[in-house]
């Protein structure tokens, strides 16, 4: 009983109960193959684990070591380059979307009567900007109604900084919450006021509009381009940091030439928030002003439909922001003791 079975022995018959002398060896040969299962799955469990270290180790890199060592720099520097590869991807799509609305543009489908409340569809924030807030009236994060823009990076901007403000109408919420959150050096340009400027406390003023060309208008208005407003102000060669446009439909001619100026490297523009206005009748060519702007280096990060008087699409909100704040926001949410010229070297 118990018994090892001998060479000679005769097998066990199939259907027949085993007796308590097979079982052992069969259970052994069970026993076996559970044990090598059980080790596969053991050394994949312990590939998956060591994968996982890895990953939480370049997390950690960027987010606890905040890149304060050569090493989470050049993870959080990973990150950026991931991120902005993403971006070109979803750049390209959208061009290509851009030719299919230009060829379907003269199509009996937009001379509907509703194609104008569509006019802006086929632009949306393509870049993501973690540090993104809306600055205007009222506190810090709680600025609501018509006037606030979407900022990126509000505490980046670096000292000393400039805005220029084209387009005013006397309402001076957004100067005094620039001048309340940066202290940047503020300049508001608007030929049309008929009253004092009220807002001398946070910004200089100046009557005059911007536009394509040093002229002046069949309303009487001077009008400058934004490089010869640079040159009266003594600041060529300067950034300007922020470029905030609302002029009532200006912007579609007085814009393009700073679009080319920026995409030759001759002005540096870090946001441009723009408040761009539907034509009366729909054009073919306003893909135009979106793709020289992206051309030009900037990446649009916020679209808002202005509903307060424009319908919800007569007028809508843009915002942009050049590669070199962008990486700066980015590098102070994602590692912070690093420089932005650790993280983006490339061109900074």
């Amino acid at each position: 009983r118990g018994a090892a079975r001998r060479p000679g022995d005769a097998q066990p018959e199939v259907g027949k109960n085993l007796s308590s002398g097979d079982r052992p060896y069969i259970q052994s040969r069970s026993s076996t193959a559970m044990n090598k299962g059980a080790e596969k799955i053991g050394l994949a469990l312990l590939l998956l684990l060591l994968g996982l270290i890895a990953l939480l180790d370049l997390t950690a890199r960027v987010f606890a070591d905040k890149g304060s060592s050569p090493g989470g720099a050049m993870a959080c520097r990973q990150l950026w380059q991931a991120k902005e590869a993403n971006y070109a991807l979803a750049e390209h799509n959208w061009r290509l979307v851009l030719e299919q609305v230009r060829n379907e543009s003269s199509s009996m489908q937009l001379k509907s009567a509703n194609r104008m409340q569509r006019y802006f569809d086929p632009f949306e924030p393509l870049w993501n900007c973690e540090a993104r807030d809306r600055v205007g009236a009222g506190l810090r994060y709680a600025s609501i109604g018509d006037g606030p823009k979407f900022m990126c990076g509000l505490d980046t901007l670096t000292q000393p900084c400039v805005m220029y403000n084209i387009g005013s109408n006397n309402d001076i919420s957004f100067e005094k919450a620039i001048h309340a959150h940066t202290g940047c050096e503020i300049h508001t340009f608007d030929p049309t006021l008929t009253r004092p400027y009220i807002g001398l406390e946070y910004s200089a003023f100046h009557k005059i509009g911007l536009g394509d060309r040093q002229h002046v208008s069949s309303q009487g208005w001077q009008m400058m381009s934004l490089a010869d407003m640079m040159r009266n102000l003594s600041h060529v060669g300067r950034r300007i940091d922020i470029l905030k446009v609302d002029c009532e439909h200006c912007e579609w001619d007085s814009l393009l030439p700073v679009f080319s100026e920026m995409e030759k490297g001759r002005l540096s523009v870090g946001q441009l928030l723009v408040e761009v206005h539907a034509p009366r009748v729909w054009t073919s060519n306003h893909t135009a002003f979106f793709e020289k702007a992206a051309k030009a280096g900037l990446r649009m990060f916020s679209k808002e439909r202005n509903q307060w008087g424009c319908a919800g699409w007569k007028c809508v909100e843009f915002s942009y922001v050049d590669r070199q704040h962008a990486c700066r926001a980015f590098t102070s949410t994602h590692c912070p003791a690093a420089s932005p010229a650790q993280v983006c070297p490339e061109g900074w």
